[in-house]
């Protein structure tokens, strides 16, 4: 880090991708995300919602990263005070 500024000019990188192009109406993620409902939170399963967001960033080649964080909650009596 420099408190003193970089005037010098740089070339600019031309895009790859095509910032026009929309996601096809009736693509597979598409009809997938028809078989729920959208109009309210958590109706639709999180493990569905996040391979469909995936997919729809990624590519539907990129395989989704693996749920790896999982709290087990051990069951434990409570102490009975009386």
């Amino acid at each position: 880090v420099s408190n003193n500024p970089n005037y010098t000019p740089f070339d600019h990188v031309d895009v790859n991708v095509d910032l026009n192009e929309r996601n096809p109406s009736k693509g597979k993620l598409a009809v997938w995300s028809d078989k729920y409902d959208w109009s309210k939170e958590d109706a639709v399963p999180d493990l569905v919602f996040n391979e469909i967001l995936w997919q729809g960033l990624k590519g539907e080649s990129a395989p989704a990263p693996k749920r790896a964080a999982f709290l087990k909650v051990s069951e434990q009596k409570e102490d009975d005070d009386d």
